[in-house]
């Protein structure tokens, strides 16, 4: 991790942490999830904000790309992982808020039809 304060620019500083730990992931969690960033959709068409880190069961749904951006259904979805290289209380809020942004999908695929 040291290696990463070589890096000045500090959304690239932020992306190599963000590297490290998905590297390691991939070693420590089972062949059946994939560790990813992206958004998570839901069946209704909502979307959350974007994902640091996102473990994925592989066999669960397919991902959709679009442009390099990855999307994956929530039903997929095992845990997000919010990478922070400081925590100040804005930066604690934002975290807060990507969390309540999956957490407000639609789990069930059973919304409400309306006419």
């Amino acid at each position: 991790m040291a290696a990463v304060g070589a890096v000045k620019h500090r959304g690239e500083r932020g992306r190599a942490r963000e590297e490290v730990l998905r590297q390691y992931l991939r070693e420590v969690i089972p062949e059946g999830f994939l560790v990813a960033t992206g958004f998570i959709i839901d069946s209704t068409g909502k979307q959350s904000r974007q994902q640091d880190l996102i473990i994925v069961r592989r066999d669960y749904h397919p991902r959709f790309q679009v442009g390099g951006t990855q999307f994956f259904p929530v039903e997929s979805v095992a845990a997000v992982i919010e990478v922070k290289s400081t925590l100040k209380s804005r930066t604690l809020r934002n975290a807060i808020e990507n969390a309540r942004s999956v957490k407000a999908l639609d789990r069930t695929g059973e919304a409400e039809i309306t006419s």
